[in-house]
């Protein structure tokens, strides 16, 4: 019911990646094509095997902006939590991801890894004010298991979680240099 919608939001689904769509107004967006797009993402079958028992949603959500404008200029870096054993590991960062995807890697003290991670590397960002709120609400949510990534993001003093998972990429992560790989096996 886009009536129902508080705009400006996204659409997104539970089962899938690169499912996002960005609506601004009641008004800006063309109603067949949007629902003939979601549709699509409902009627996809090639997720990971481990999302095959769960039904296919649409979610429509918050659209997150640092400068209170409809751009993807203003969405907010992505801090994704790498937490092994309840302890973050390291932090992986994503830079203007719908507008030239960047992507860095840094130590949970915020130090930059030298480390591509299917995206070229995005810069040296200023550390986050709220980094330490932020390993603190990512071990806390993670809580003893193995491995789970904490996606999280920062919005001035206002931390929202973005997502949470067992399997990144669908498990297809690619590093370089591939030695990392063995860092995050003695982890697991």
């Amino acid at each position: 019911d886009f009536d129902s919608f508080e705009y400006p939001c996204v659409l997104k689904s539970n089962h899938g990646t690169n499912h996002v769509l960005f609506l601004e107004s009641r008004d800006s967006f063309n109603e067949e094509k949007t629902l003939g797009k979601v549709n699509e993402w409902l009627e996809e079958k090639w997720f990971p095997v481990w999302y095959r028992h769960i039904q296919p949603k649409i979610i429509c959500e918050e659209f997150l902006s640092l400068n209170k404008e409809f751009s993807v200029e203003g969405v907010p870096n992505d801090f994704k939590f790498f937490v092994f054993k309840g302890k973050v590991e390291f932090v992986c960062v994503d830079f203007s991801r719908f507008n030239g995807h960047k992507r860095s890697l840094f130590t949970k003290d915020w130090e930059l890894i030298d480390v591509e991670y299917l995206y070229p590397k995005g810069g040296d960002p200023k550390r986050p004010h709220m980094l330490e709120e932020m390993i603190e609400v990512s071990e806390k949510l993670a809580g003893p298991l193995n491995f789970v990534r904490v996606d999280l993001y920062l919005i001035g003093d206002r931390i929202i979680v973005g997502e949470l998972t067992h399997s990144p990429d669908a498990g297809r992560m690619r590093f370089k240099p591939n030695a990392f790989d063995y860092f995050l096996d003695k982890r697991s």
